[in-house]
């Protein structure tokens, strides 16, 4: 799979919250509940079946691969939320192929404005949507080094009925991109054309560039030189989902 495909058809999303989490327990504050009811009416997992997971942390990320290693994975899907369900599903070790290996390059998205975000980063509208909002805007570097897909084009409520943890599973991920990315604020950036993150990004001035809030993996490690060789740069950063039949 390309890098170009996958990339475009990733950021056209739905929505998503900051309480999408591998481990299966969701990590919602407060405000962060309020914001997933403010964004509910924008969101529809039907046309959002490649969302970038931009809330996970290292942990997040290294849970879902523990998790894909021992089975297919499902997730409730539902409004802005993505939830993985750690207990749902048979064990199949050989239930995903092994990596795809991409010669891919450093990718730049910028976000100007609300409208933007759910558009170009929907998952991250939980938690960056108010200060969108508010006029702050955002950037983000992101690189594909493979793709990993499921053996299983599709499966069914039916074969999940019987099976326990499974309740309110409404899709399976057929598939993952392993790479890096780093996103932050550009609101203190001058905006100029090379904006980078600081130490990880691909050219830019001192004056220009910013650190990164949200990240993935190691996105300066990153090479489409034997990418299967550089670990740092293999962080599960967005799925591919396929609603249950």
């Amino acid at each position: 799979m390309s890098l170009a495909l996958v990339g475009s058809a990733s950021i056209v999303a739905c929505g998503g919250s900051g309480s999408a989490t591998a481990s299966g327990g969701a990590r919602v504050s407060g405000q962060s509940a309020l914001m997933e009811q403010t964004f509910a009416g924008k969101c529809n997992p039907k046309s959002a079946e490649r969302p970038f997971i931009i809330e996970w942390d290292a942990t997040d990320a290294s849970g879902f691969q523990a998790r894909a290693n021992t089975g297919l994975v499902f997730v409730k899907y539902e409004g802005c939320d993505l939830k993985v369900l750690d207990a749902c599903g048979p064990e199949d070790k050989t239930a995903y192929k092994d990596p795809e290996w991409t010669a891919g390059s450093i990718e730049k998205v910028d976000i100007n404005t609300e409208g933007e975000l759910y558009a170009k980063l929907p998952l991250g509208a939980a938690s960056l949507g108010a200060r969108a909002s508010a006029g702050e805007k955002f950037h983000m570097e992101y690189f594909v080094s493979g793709t990993r897909n499921a053996t299983k084009v599709s499966y069914s409520k039916a074969e999940l009925a019987k099976l326990p943890g499974c309740k309110g599973a409404t899709h399976f991920v057929y598939g993952y991109n392993l790479g890096a990315f780093a996103l932050g604020s550009l609101t203190n950036a001058k905006g100029e054309a090379g904006v980078s993150f600081k130490g990880i990004g691909a050219g830019g001035s001192q004056s220009s560039s910013t650190n990164a809030e949200k990240k993935g993996g190691l996105l300066g490690t990153c090479s489409p030189d034997k990418p299967e060789t550089v670990k740092t740069c293999q962080s599960p950063i967005r799925l591919s989902v396929r609603e249950l039949e």
